[in-house]
């Protein structure tokens, strides 16, 4: 049987006074060859709106499909624009060494308290575009350690899915950038930088606004403790606040951080929101 297919229907239906529409059949790239004539087929109208369905039906799902694989691979973007960052940890300055606890007062460990200083690592830095050369953070996650002159692999993510495992959410996080709002801008001396220290500690490890009771808590020091406890106090949800980032790690201390806006723009994390990674 030869190969045969019909030119396109007109744009217009068959009038509904006609009961049939009689179609010439155009040569197929089989018939170019010069294989004859065919004969004409006729068609009722139900048979030629049915085909002009089925067209239409092929057309709209091409488009759907096209527009799905475009979806598909805006989705499989966001997921790998998680940025990281290697970096050495120097020293914990301006700062002050001092016992805390984190199991409402049994057992007290000494630790300093302070700002916390890296090194971006100069062969595999990692892909986050900000902290580059020696930058500063502060620690949100008491649980874990980081030690120093050593090296370690952060990925950088949003204050509200941190620690790893455990995240703090939007209403410690909102507390955080208010904290930084407030008062990062007038941190000078050893005292007030680990007072607010041991401000983000209360924050992400306790649920009161007392360093000197609850789950965590620290002791002998009651210059910090009163500094800490009057940042704390001063929270009302009212105040200025600042864009953070964090610096996670599964196995290490997750860290916070004061990102430069051209970082944040970036790396694709405007204010608090990033699109989270499936880990």
């Amino acid at each position: 049987m030869r190969e045969r297919w019909y030119s396109d229907l007109a744009a217009q239906p068959p009038s509904t006074n006609s009961s049939l529409l009689t179609l010439k059949p155009q040569t197929s790239l089989a018939e170019s060859a010069g294989a004859g004539m065919f004969e004409h087929r006729r068609y009722s109208r139900p048979v030629w709106l049915f085909v002009q369905a089925c067209k239409e039906g092929s057309r709209t799902m091409k488009k759907s499909f096209a527009l799905g694989m475009i979806g598909l691979a805006a989705l499989a973007g966001s997921a790998q624009a998680v940025d990281t960052v290697r970096a050495r940890f120097d020293s914990i300055a301006p700062g002050v060494l001092l016992e805390y606890s984190y199991d409402t007062g049994n057992s007290f460990q000494y630790s300093f308290a302070g700002q916390f200083n890296w090194t971006r690592d100069n062969v595999m830095p990692g892909t986050y575009a900000g902290l580059q050369g020696q930058f500063a953070t502060f620690c949100i996650e008491i649980t874990q350690r980081v030690e120093f002159n050593n090296t370690y692999d952060f990925f950088v993510d949003t204050v509200s899915s941190s620690p790893i495992g455990a995240p703090m959410g939007a209403a410690k996080a909102g507390q955080l950038a208010e904290l930084f709002g407030r008062f990062f801008g007038g941190l000078v001396s050893n005292d007030q930088y680990a007072a607010f220290q041991i401000a983000i500690w209360e924050i992400t490890t306790d649920n009161s606004a007392d360093v000197t009771s609850g789950l965590f808590q620290i002791r002998n020091n009651a210059i910090v403790a009163g500094l800490a406890n009057a940042m704390l106090g001063a929270l009302n949800g009212q105040g200025p606040t600042m864009n953070l980032l964090a610096l996670q790690s599964r196995t290490n201390q997750d860290q916070i951080f004061v990102p430069s806006p051209g970082a944040l723009a970036l790396a694709g994390l405007g204010g608090l929101i990033a699109a989270r990674r499936k880990r």
